[in-house]
């Protein structure tokens, strides 16, 4: 179960870029561009993630590194913080507190008034509204609360794309796919006896309130594969054992 990295030397990266650059199976902007996936190994290093991890989860949307809102949210949440969101179809509401001021909780609520008043009005946020509204008040709060946890990314993926911004050589999906791809239809959405919707398992809640127990994590860890976890929530409950 460790999930320790261990930096790899400067020739061992060049190395590694090369190889990996040959690979179809990488985004685009990546595919025969060993000096690209270099910068993604050095921006995972910083971060303190897997190479794979930023290669897949970080892009560079015109000279702006931009992660997935879940990928921000793990960040904040790895540098000790917590951070919960609440909401629905109509509002997201985001709050965090930082481990160093348990007293002050910093709060971010996105509603579609809100995202109409700022022009967001595009074919994604009509289809998604409530993870577009997840994604901005989970970006906007740790950027307001936990600027020094997200390693000098000040935007979402999400935020870029909607507000027209685009890679230069596009990424393997864009959000609207990645969200096709992670929203379940209307039939498969877990409902309770009173055919109210199931809130989204919070799996790094859950990891924290395992407190290092190796079992649980065990345990855990196997409930959200089988669940369709996102992978930065698989590598944080992995990482969480003491």
């Amino acid at each position: 179960m460790s999930n320790e990295i261990v930096p790899m030397g400067t020739m061992s990266k060049v190395e590694y870029a090369k190889t990996l650059a040959v690979s179809n199976l990488l985004p685009k902007a990546y595919q025969n561009n060993p000096a690209n996936l270099l910068f993604a190994i050095e921006f995972a290093e910083a971060l303190g993630m897997k190479p794979i991890h930023a290669i897949t989860s970080v892009h560079v949307i015109n000279g702006k590194p931009s992660a997935s809102a879940d990928l921000i949210g793990t960040m904040v949440r790895r540098a000790g913080h917590r951070l919960r969101v609440v909401g629905d179809d109509t509002y997201a509401e985001a709050t965090l507190v930082r481990q160093d001021d348990p007293d002050f909780e910093f709060k971010a609520r996105w509603d579609i008034s809100k995202a109409k008043q700022a022009g967001l009005n595009t074919p994604t946020w009509k289809n998604y509204p409530a993870a577009m509204l997840r994604s901005r008040a989970i970006t906007e709060v740790c950027r307001a609360g936990a600027p020094d946890a997200m390693h000098g990314i000040q935007h979402s993926t999400e935020e870029l794309e909607s507000l027209g911004e685009s890679p230069s050589q596009a990424p393997a999906q864009s959000v609207a796919d990645r969200l096709r791809a992670e929203v379940p239809a209307p039939t498969d959405i877990p409902v309770d006896d009173d055919g109210v919707v199931d809130e989204p398992t919070d799996w790094i809640a859950l990891a924290d309130a395992a407190n290092g127990n190796e079992t649980e994590l065990r345990r855990i860890h196997a409930s959200a594969e089988m669940a369709g976890a996102h992978s930065a929530d698989l590598e944080y409950i992995r990482g969480s054992v003491k």
